[in-house]
């Protein structure tokens, strides 16, 4: 039985380009169409139920967003095409999609085919779905950071993570719990990706949740506070930016 797909393309050639790569490289993938406005991609969708879209975001009409309000939830699986925005391609990440940058190779394709193969009827995708349709239904960003540990794919609640500290192997993330959790992403990729939520380079080992923040215990060595007692170091050259930002997260509680 063949896999159905549908490639929703703002760009003719992209989709040609595309259907002919499936065509040639995985002949077990049925291209049922190709679209390339928001209105045609939802008939589609609608009609033809597809077990895998190829989505571009920016569409005639709209975005791939728009088609994805109108749509979810459906039970298929989304790999996104997109040009490099560093604040979409965040997004995706985030939130633990998978998408395949412009122009698309043959391997990465591949991968993109590998990784829907073992992920298509996974209870975990179905979270990363949910979460999805809850962000674009209230337009707001995701509660939840996707985390990979080995194989061990996770959601993570961001509120719950107090701060980010440099390791030896990469970086931890301190969850309110006190639980440390390994990651292999350096400080610096965490910091772009949080860029959008409350968090703030403390230190150059440290990024925190200006939200869990306490306030700064003075010293010869300067740090921060979290409300459940841990603590990360703080620059000096970043205690008064610090200092205003708590100022201001007071001010906001106490109106």
């Amino acid at each position: 039985m063949k896999l159905t797909t549908l490639i929703i393309e703002d760009e003719p050639l992209s989709s040609l380009f595309l259907g002919n790569m499936l065509k040639t490289h995985h002949p077990d993938v049925q291209v049922l169409s190709c679209e390339h406005s928001v209105s045609r991609a939802i008939m589609a969708i609608e009609e033809k139920n597809p077990d895998l879209i190829f989505m571009d975001i920016e569409l005639e009409g709209g975005t791939g967003f728009d088609v994805l309000r109108a749509v979810l939830p459906r039970d298929c699986y989304l790999i996104f095409t997109t040009a490099l925005d560093e604040e979409v391609l965040n997004y995706l990440r985030i939130c633990g999609l998978q998408f395949l940058p412009k122009p698309i190779d043959y391997l990465s394709l591949n991968e993109a085919l590998q990784a829907f193969s073992t992920r298509k009827n996974s209870a975990f995708y179905q979270q990363i779905l949910d979460n999805l349709r809850h962000t674009l239904h209230y337009n707001i960003p995701s509660p939840y950071l996707y985390h990979t540990e080995g194989t061990e794919e996770k959601l993570l609640l961001i509120t719950d993570i107090i701060g980010i500290e440099e390791s030896s192997s990469g970086t931890y993330l301190v969850l309110q719990s006190g639980i440390k959790i390994n990651s292999n992403q350096p400080l610096k990729a965490y910091e772009l990706l949080l860029s959008a939520y409350p968090f703030f380079r403390a230190h150059k080992d440290c990024l925190i949740n200006i939200h869990a923040a306490a306030g700064l215990i003075p010293g010869a060595s300067l740090s921060v506070k979290m409300k459940n007692g841990y603590r990360f170091p703080l620059s000096a050259k970043k205690k008064e930016a610090l200092e205003v930002l708590l100022f201001q997260q007071n001010a906001m509680l106490n109106r």
